[in-house]
């Protein structure tokens, strides 16, 4: 494509820790998954049915309401590959399993939506990186449920009025290339002290590629057709890459002080060695670092995510979404200082929550 209608670009993404992005579905050991000798087989549903279920309506009725597990034999595990989709290796803490998103051919990738909401979050943040946030910049007081639309106001002031002029028209962003689902490993993650979940995830080390397409020409549209864009908006959209390392030097700074304050050690190396890293004269121009998916936490996944733990809008913003209920309906009465969120979720490595969830660095070519 001429580069007077747009850029393309190819993202070679590499997977710094464990990365889930749910499809919506939680596995029940039984019905979807059986554990034999700490590994986990996925149920094949359609060909143990086809083999398995007796003819005999008596022996029917008994297999009825039972799980699909119940049909297997011990020796099936070994000597019928074909009854099972994949195998993890591990067993659940809880019987259940959350399932990642995948491709019509049942393989794990990253959806390029997730890959631009992280990026559309970063950009706000940098666009609105000096500016002195008042109460009245977000959504009116309400249900918790409200507070994904709170910043609505703020973005539609920066970015467009409305879906048609929102200046994110002009970031496209594919899928991933798929992975084999033997990439897949399972995954506990700590979402609070004493609770658990397990989660299949794309473990680090993982390396995908996907693609994106800046359209300059579209930013060049900016003050015709009603897209009312200003110039150093567009020219952040163009640099969207050094906004959204900009951003993740200063998450990093801010998750290592968290993780050092409470001495959680492993947490604390991985930011530390990647804030220094990051933020040295000798990082690439063409990569950036973003979080996305599961269990990246609040100030991830916001644009108030860089305010300090002792910021009076913080706690009020908490307050009037109710955003300290801690899973439950009530406030837990968070006050100004503390930090925010409390807990961090961490991805299991060997017997300790040690990683955060879903860290990648992304080179642009």
């Amino acid at each position: 494509m001429p580069e007077t209608l747009g850029i393309n670009y190819r993202l070679e993404i590499e997977v710094l820790t464990p990365l889930h992005i749910g499809s919506g579905v939680t596995l029940k050991q039984g019905f979807d998954f059986e554990v034999r000798n700490n590994l986990t087989y996925r149920l094949n549903e359609d060909v143990i049915l086809n083999d398995k279920w007796p003819d005999d309506p008596a022996q029917q009725r008994i297999f009825l309401n039972q799980p699909l597990a119940n049909l297997l034999e011990p020796g099936d595990f070994a000597a019928h590959p074909e009854y099972f989709r994949y195998t993890l290796r591990g067993a659940p803490a809880l019987k259940e399993i959350r399932e990642c998103i995948r491709d019509a051919h049942g393989r794990p990738y990253i959806p390029g939506s997730s890959l631009k909401g992280a990026l559309r979050t970063a950009l706000l943040r940098a666009l609105t990186g000096k500016r002195t946030f008042q109460r009245g910049d977000f959504g009116p007081s309400g249900k918790a449920s409200e507070a994904k639309e709170a910043a609505k106001r703020l973005e539609q002031e920066q970015f467009g009025r409305d879906p048609n002029r929102d200046v994110l028209r002009a970031i496209h962003l594919s899928d991933s290339a798929p992975l084999s689902t033997a990439a897949l490993t399972l995954q506990r993650v700590q979402m609070v002290p004493k609770l658990n979940i397990d989660v299949e995830a794309i473990p680090r080390g993982a390396r995908l590629t996907a693609a994106l397409r800046i359209d300059t020409w579209l930013l060049e549209q900016r003050g015709k057709r009603g897209l009312e864009w200003s110039d150093t908006l567009a020219q952040y959209t163009r640099r969207i890459v050094k906004a959204a390392q900009f951003i993740a030097v200063r998450r990093l700074q801010h998750e290592w002080q968290y993780h050092a304050n409470r001495k959680d050690t492993a947490a604390a190396t991985f930011y530390g060695k990647l804030f220094e890293e990051a933020n040295s004269d000798t990082w690439p121009k063409d990569e950036f670092l973003i979080q996305v998916g599961f269990a990246t936490g609040w100030r991830a996944k916001t644009v108030l995510g860089g305010l300090s733990d002792d910021d009076p809008l913080l706690e009020r913003i908490v307050h009037d979404f109710n955003l300290d209920r801690g899973g439950g309906r009530q406030s837990r009465g968070y006050t100004r200082g503390q930090p925010f969120p409390k807990a961090r979720h961490l991805a299991w490595v060997g017997n300790n929550p040690a990683l955060p969830m879903g860290w990648l660095r992304v080179r642009v070519v």
